[in-house]
């Protein structure tokens, strides 16, 4: 438990996570990260920034719960990692509520480049005051893959707001994954209804591939 703490993020863009991680199955609770009205609080989760040294060699997280949590920050925000790189994220989950000021926002990532996702699931409320906010992923790019996982929580952005990732780009692949939880899209502006939210995706913007997914939310 953490709830004594504010969180200071494993990993920086400078300094990232290159290691591998296995909770072992067990929950964290009790971790709050802050968001600040002003400067920089990007990369934020669990981990902030985690990346492999390549397609061969990635950093890997596994078996870790993350429950009554509250995830807040900037960009690259999310429940487990908030930026992942070179990566694999397998049998990890968030129950907490993942709050962004800014873009790339999600329930277990919110940046993801190259990045494999698997059977990982977000219960928590997903809220972006931006674009690219998903329940699972917020930006999944360039050939990432999310296979096997879900969104129960509520999805909010102001745009590219998806039920399990907010923006899809340069060849990602997303296979047996699905959405219950609400998602909505504004302009945070003006209070209107935003562009591109999808129950599963809310903007595949270029060669995706998506098999066997649904959403009733």
């Amino acid at each position: 438990d953490l709830s004594l703490y504010y969180w200071d993020a494993i990993g920086t863009s400078s300094y990232y996570f290159s290691g591998s991680y296995d909770g072992g199955g067990y929950e964290i609770s009790g971790l709050y990260t802050q968001a600040g009205s002003t400067g920089d609080y990007s990369n934020q989760g669990l981990f902030g920034c985690i990346e492999g040294q390549s397609e061969t060699n990635m950093a890997i997280i596994k078996n870790v719960g993350i429950i009554d949590s509250n995830i807040q920050g900037s960009y690259n925000v999310g429940g487990v990692v908030g930026e992942a790189r070179y990566s694999t994220i397998t049998n990890s989950y968030n129950t907490g509520t993942v709050y962004g000021r800014g873009s790339c926002v999600g329930g277990v990532v919110g940046y993801a480049d190259d990045l494999t996702v698997t059977n990982c699931y977000n219960t928590g409320d997903v809220t972006g005051s931006d674009i690219f906010v998903g329940g699972v992923v917020g930006d999944a790019e360039r050939y990432s893959t999310i296979t096997n996982c879900y969104n129960t929580g509520a999805v909010t952005g102001s745009g590219d707001v998806g039920g399990v990732v907010g923006w899809a780009d340069d060849n990602p692949t997303i296979t047996n994954c699905y959405n219950t939880g609400s998602v909505t899209g504004y302009w945070s502006a003006v209070g209107l209804m935003g562009e591109n939210v999808g129950g599963v995706v809310g903007n595949a913007y270029s060669y995706i591939t998506i098999t066997n997914c649904y959403n009733t939310g």
